[in-house]
This record gives structure tokens, C-alpha cells and sequence, in this order.
């Protein structure tokens, strides 16, 4: 299923009036504002990554999500979720579950980048799941 994103979230935030980092954290936007901005740092990581992946977001009948699929060369799937909150709970993977179940094999693992700054792992079903700080992405 086919998702929009707005390419400079910086523009984004100046066509509605957030010019202070408190506006944008208390704002209703600030959630996706963040998924777009992750989405486009995983282009530009695609970009000089050794290995060419393909991006996709995924939705079900039943409104299970995952912002960002990435598709490797060799089909395996890594589900990955953008979450405007410094903490994480085990029902926050719901939507990264029923993305393993639906894919089955081709599963590789599920992550939940977030606010906090530690690296947390969330196992189940022998699948592995994992927190990960949104500012790994720059590390």
C-alpha cells in the first residue's frame, strides 16, 4: 500500500509555523513529521549502502503497520517502526509481529526506533525484535 512522505521535513515544519524545537515536540504533527524523516534518512543510507535494498510500507486488511519495510537482494524483510516516545512497551511490536507472521520465512527482524538511548532487545516467537535509538541512524 502506497504511503506519502514529505521529502524536507524542515519545509514541512516551516509551512506550519513550528520554528522551535519545544512547538514541534508538543505538536500533533511531530509523529509523522518523524516517520518522514526517518523514511528519507533510509534513502539516503540506501544510497551508499554496499547492499541495494527497496523500501516499502506495509498494511494489512486489518490495520496492522510498519512504517518501513526494507526488502534486501535475496528477499529477506526487515520490518522497522518509528516511535515518537522515549519509552517502549511489548504491545508497541504488535504491528511488527503480525509483519513476521504474515512473511513468515522471509523475516529477518523487527525494530522500533525511538527517542531513548539505550539499544533494547524484545524476543518472542524466536524472532528477534529489538528498541533501537532513533539517533543510531547517525552512528
Amino acid at each position: 500500500m502506497a504511503k506519502l512522505h514529505m521529502v524536507d521535513t524542515g519545509l514541512a515544519c516551516h509551512l506550519l509555523g513550528i520554528s522551535k524545537t519545544q512547538q514541534l515536540l508538543v505538536s500533533s504533527f511531530y509523529g509523522g513529521l518523524l516517520k518522514s524523516f526517518v523514511v528519507m534518512e533510509c534513502f539516503q543510507h540506501m544510497a551508499w549502502a554496499e547492499e541495494s535494498m527497496k523500501i516499502y510500507h506495509f498494511r494489512d486488511k486489518r490495520k496492522n503497520e510498519v512504517d518501513i519495510v526494507l526488502k534486501q537482494d535475496d528477499g529477506y524483510l526487515t520490518g522497522i517502526e518509528v516511535k515518537a516516545s522515549s519509552t517502549i512497551r511489548e504491545a508497541d511490536f504488535s504491528g511488527l509481529r503480525k509483519f513476521a507472521e504474515f512473511t513468515g520465512g522471509k523475516f529477518k527482524n523487527g525494530i522500533i526506533l525511538y527517542s531513548g538511548s539505550r539499544v533494547l532487545p524484545f524476543g518472542g516467537e524466536g524472532k528477534p525484535f529489538f528498541a533501537v535509538p532513533i539517533s543510531m541512524l547517525w552512528l
